[in-house]
């Protein structure tokens, strides 16, 4: 046999109509109209007069010291009164269960007319366990009310009415309740199988006396006189484990509004709430806590604001809410051309986080600030900055960004002073020490285009310019070097500077790079300058000449007034030949030496070289030596050593001869064609 054990906990939650109503005609008032037409609609779904009353009951059963679990069979057992019943299949999940008294086999309606209490017995299959006490849920008091005949459907355990001439308030009904506890002036419950349970649900309807602002209120609560705080309606929803049904959507208090005779101006307003005073005024306050998300308000669709939303983030933790800083600031900022503009603050614990809204010198121009915790003045400094600005007709977006103690770190802006330039935009980095890098759009108004360009500068007065034609970069004291496009784009040219000045305020370039055009040629250039601007060396092409000039390059090497030497490939036009050429220049740029071809001799005289040397008198030279035609068809070596006064020696390879100024003195070599053994020498005097 099993040995049961009870450890009851009895919660009574059933309310129990003892009421005694009569559903007749009001004899003080023939009808109603707003009332039929309500109750048409609305069916409380309360229990009639006759129907048996139910009473929730919850224990706990032990075996053996061990929660019990299982599906059983109990029987109930008032004895005084003969009633009975058995509950067949009652689960019990660690010892709790919970069954309706009355569900099986109705209790009477006068349970406990002139009694305080009854005993239950309750029986476990052949186990009976020891009998309790159960008490009423309240105090049994009946009244007597009357209802329309048009409400035969309705089951009211309570309704005042209240009419007359009085011009005093009517009250349908008045309770009040004073005490050393909780005081409640009215109680009610409902509870059923209905799709709703209202405990409380006001109805006011009339015409109403048709004076501006006179309301027609369902539910009005009033409080006061209490130091501490005054509630005129407080909503509950709680979880009872003992009555189980937990919500899935619980609301504390609910509101609906939904007036429509289609009408577009008609105002539907579900809760409001009104807060009027001298000191702090809340019209709605919701508090949301405890659970995996808690939002003290929820909306579904617009919300208008007409005033500012202030938002506490730290939500009451340490003490009340409105003795916080102010975490967001919603509303609208006054300027000083007395126009408004929405503004929105969110802040920190300690500081302003962000501003939004409407410039403060145009309420027209959008702006967000983001604040850091540094203190300014009375404010703080903000770190980003991201505004639309206004020039004239012109508008454009920026953006700034600030480090330490307000100091600008980049700028994200326009060139909107130039024409057309708000949509020229830059980007402009500063450290301590100013403004270090530039990347910009940029306009070439000489050639009417537009090109990118970057800026890089160091605090000791040096930068690099890169732009889409031109690369800068400028030393501490001068520019260093220079690749650009000047005249055309697409022909560069590059420069090295040194750090002499010239007199028009620049510097002396040493090295340049170019590439030069001529008509239809192009041809690399080279050049190299010495102190104070002197050119030194020329690397360049013929470029002027016809047949491909361009690809006929010199050198040329200039001293500190004239050239001294020039190296190239020559070119003769009327025989279409090319030859290699050097000159070397003394002083006064007078040639002291000549290499070169004899091609003004015709075909093949560009292969025969020849070697030239001059003294001071650069029109005669002293020296020649070259490769000659024979006559014969052949080729023979010449040497010409000469005086300044006109004398000479010649060697030709099979022939020699000395020279005065006025003819030859001596001449040497063979007899004649063909006897190159038999050799001659010839003297010659004055006379020949």
């Amino acid at each position: 046999m099993r040995h049961l054990l009870t450890s009851l906990s009895v919660i009574i939650t059933g309310l129990i109509s003892f009421n005694t109503i009569t559903a007749q005609e009001n004899p003080g008032k023939s009808s109603h109209p707003q009332f039929n037409e309500f109750a048409d609609e609305t069916n409380f779904g309360a229990p009639s007069r006759t129907s048996a009353t139910r009473i929730p009951f919850q224990g706990r059963l032990f075996e053996d010291g061990e929660p019990v679990n299982g599906v059983l069979s109990m029987t109930f057992s008032i004895q005084d009164i003969g009633w009975n019943e058995t509950h067949d299949n009652v689960m019990v999940t660690n010892g709790l269960y919970s069954v309706d008294l009355g569900d099986v086999n109705p209790l009477p309606q006068s349970l406990f007319y002139g009694v305080q209490s009854h005993s239950l017995t309750i029986n476990i299959g052949e186990t009976e366990l020891s009998p309790i006490s159960i008490y009423p849920p309240y105090v049994n008091n009946t009244f007597n009310v009357t209802s329309p005949a048009s409400w035969t459907d309705w089951n009211i355990a309570l309704r005042g009415y209240s009419d007359g001439e009085g011009t005093g308030p009517h009250f349908g009904l008045h309770a009040v309740a004073s005490g050393t506890h909780d005081n409640f002036g009215a109680l009610t419950a409902a509870n059923g199988n209905g799709m709703f349970n209202i405990g409380i649900r006001g109805l006011s309807i009339g015409q109403g006396d048709g004076s501006e602002g006179s309301w027609n209120t369902g539910v009005q609560g009033f409080a006061r006189s209490n130091s501490w705080g005054n509630t005129g309606v407080y909503g509950w929803v709680y979880n009872d484990p003992f009555q189980g049904g937990i919500g899935t959507i619980n609301t504390g208090v609910a509101g609906l509004s939904e007036v429509n005779d289609g009408s577009a101006t008609i105002v539907n307003v579900g809760v409001n709430g009104d807060a009027k005073g001298s000191g702090i005024n809340i019209g709605i306050q919701g508090q949301a806590s405890g659970g995996a998300e808690n939002w003290a308000g929820w909306f579904n669709g617009d919300v208008k604001i007409t005033g500012n939303l202030i938002v506490d983030g730290d939500g009451g933790g340490n003490g009340s809410g409105f003795q916080l800083p102010d975490n967001v600031y919603i509303g609208n900022e006054e300027g000083a051309d007395d126009k408004f503009a929405g503004q929105m603050r969110l802040s920190g614990h300690e500081s302003i986080n962000i501003d939004m809204g409407g410039h403060w010198h145009d309420k027209d121009l959008a702006m967000i600030y983001l604040h850091g915790n540094q203190p300014s003045e009375g404010w703080y400094y903000p770190h980003v900055k991201l505004e639309v600005e206004k020039d004239g007709e012109n508008q454009w977006g920026s953006m700034r960004l600030y480090g330490s103690n307000g100091n600008e770190n980049m700028h994200f802006g326009t060139y909107h002073w130039e024409p057309d330039g708000a949509n020229r935009p830059y980007i402009s980095m500063s450290g301590n020490s100013g403004e270090m890098i530039e990347l910009a759009v940029r306009q070439n108004y000489d050639i009417g285009e537009e090109f990118g360009d970057l800026n890089l500068k160091s605090t000791n007065g040096a930068f690099t310019y890169l732009g889409a034609t031109n690369l800068f970069i400028q030393g501490s004291q001068a520019p260093n070097l220079s690749l650009a496009s000047y005249s055309n784009s697409n022909l560069p040219i590059l420069d090295l500077y040194g750090n002499q000045p010239t007199n028009d305020g620049w510097f002396y370039n040493h090295i340049q790079l170019s590439v030069g055009e001529d008509g239809d040629q192009q041809w690399g250039a080279f050049k190299l300058w010495g102190n104070n601007g002197n050119e030194n060396v020329l690397i360049n092409a013929h470029h002027w000449e016809s047949n491909d000039g361009a690809n006929r390059p010199y050198m040329s090497m200039i001293g500190n007034e004239y050239e001294h030497a020039r190296i190239g490939v020559g070119y003769d036009g009327n025989h279409e030949e090319q030859f290699g050429y050097l000159s070397l220049q003394g002083n006064n740029g007078h040639d002291n030496f000549v290499f070169g071809a004899l091609h003004w001799e015709g075909t093949g005289g560009a292969n025969r070289p020849f070697m030239q040397m001059t003294g001071n008198n650069h029109g005669q030279p002293l020296m020649w030596m070259s490769v000659n035609q024979d006559g014969q068809g052949g080729e023979h070596g010449f040497l010409s050593i000469d005086n300044s006064d006109g004398s000479s020696a010649q060697f030709r390879s099979n022939h020699i001869s000395l020279n005065s100024n006025t003819g030859t003195n001596v001449s040497f070599g063979p007899k004649a064609e063909g006897y190159n053994d038999l050799p001659y020498l010839f003297l010659f005097g004055q006379d020949g």
